[in-house]
């Protein structure tokens, strides 16, 4: 199965040191960060974040030989089991980088949970039902969380809630009997979500209002793995090749690229003119211009249709989960360089997410990022002592 991709944020990986500002309201170095669209996934999830002390990101993902979630700082740093529960090898990981928090659904108690970012203060925030490989957003300006409910044999409405799991509400959409695809569009007031029971592509109001068929059944929209260009307006999908429309429907294109005729995965990098997407079994990572010209294969080959990628624009490099030696890899956007991190227990399914340029401190006294309130803490504090700028 397959779920949404989602916009998230990244820092800098090992080529290239994030720079730092000073800012007003907290007293100590901000990264920069970057945005990139990320693959919200259905197996094994691994969470690419950066820190206010490490200067090449962190890496997160569920291990398959624990079935907890793992962490390692990049490039030589200590591998760590956070020894959460209730997550197996098929689940995704979502962010919320404003509460340092991990969001994922359960297939083991059928609810959503979340966790702080070093493993601390588990919650199951007690909403469902949902599955391993459940479609899942977060709007964290708004607070809220929104998923497909899964009844087993009566499929389930989209369903919000917020991000504490209080005021649950059924958005009454139309239902799907299998796994969905959530998308939001926060500014433009509305979520996307693609129902593989009937391969049909919909768009409602952040409120469930509205409702919309974009794509109707057919196989124009078989499979559908899709995902928003929000600056450029468009929504990408591939469906036997890969097509593109604005964000309402209209003006649907066929960018005549090649492609086999299973599901895959669509990224898309606007700053940088290219999409890229995967397709079928034993295949490769490719990528095209945005309108589908200059098509190109990356020689970076793929033993699974769901292959996960995660993408760091700004820093051109990109990351996947390998089969051949269960460690997480990446390389240039082109393909060139491809490195081993040497991270253990990744299945080549492993959902790949970058996720913002944040402190991985469990409570906002924590200034210095390394996990515990102290001295350390105390020195930011009186070096920014003072009228605010």
């Amino acid at each position: 199965m397959w779920a949404p991709i989602v916009l998230r944020q990244i820092s800098g990986d090992s080529d290239r040191a994030p720079s730092t500002a000073r800012s007003s309201s907290l007293p100590f170095p901000v990264h920069r960060s970057l945005w990139r669209i990320g693959t919200a996934a259905v197996a094994a999830s691994i969470v690419l974040a950066g820190t206010a002390t490490a200067q090449d990101g962190t890496l997160y993902w569920v291990s398959s030989a624990t079935n907890t979630i793992h962490r390692s700082v990049l490039n030589g740093g200590l591998e760590v089991d956070l020894e959460t529960s209730a997550v197996t090898a098929d689940n995704e990981l979502h962010l919320d980088s404003v509460h340092g928090k991990l969001y994922w659904p359960s297939g083991v108690t059928n609810t959503i949970h979340r966790v702080n970012l070093d493993g601390s203060n588990e919650q199951d925030l007690g909403i469902g039902p949902v599955r391993d490989w459940s479609g899942l957003a977060l709007d964290v300006s708004g607070g809220k969380i929104y998923w497909f409910a899964y009844e087993s044999g009566s499929g389930g409405n989209l369903w919000r809630a917020n991000l504490d799991g209080t005021g649950a509400q059924d958005l009454e959409t139309s239902s799907s009997s299998t796994s969905v695809d959530i998308d939001l569009d926060v500014a433009g007031g509305k979520v996307y979500w693609h129902k593989s029971s009937s391969d049909e592509m919909h768009r409602a109001n952040l409120d469930g209002t509205g409702e919309e068929t974009l794509v109707g059944s057919g196989p124009e929209c078989t499979p559908c793995p899709f995902t928003l260009d929000l600056a450029g307006g468009k929504l990408y999908f591939f469906a036997s090749g890969l097509y593109r429309m604005n964000l309402d429907g209209t003006d649907r294109e066929d960018l005549e690229t090649t492609g086999g005729s299973t599901f895959g995965r669509v990224v898309v990098d606007h700053a940088g003119g290219k999409v890229y997407w995967t397709s079928g079994f034993n295949s490769s990572l490719t990528r095209a211009n945005l309108d589908g010209t200059d098509e190109e294969s990356l020689g970076l080959s793929i033993s699974d249709q769901e292959q996960r990628w995660a993408f760091d624009f700004t820093a051109g490099k990109i990351y996947w989960p390998s089969s051949s030696d269960g460690s997480m890899h990446r390389a240039n956007l082109d393909g060139t360089n491809e490195e081993n991190l040497s991270t253990t227990a990744v299945d080549e399914v492993a959902a790949v997410v970058l996720i913002p340029d944040v402190p991985v401190a469990a409570c906002a006294e924590d200034l210095s990022g390394d996990g515990s309130v102290g001295y350390a803490d105390l020195l930011q504090l009186l070096a920014a002592w003072g009228p605010c700028p």
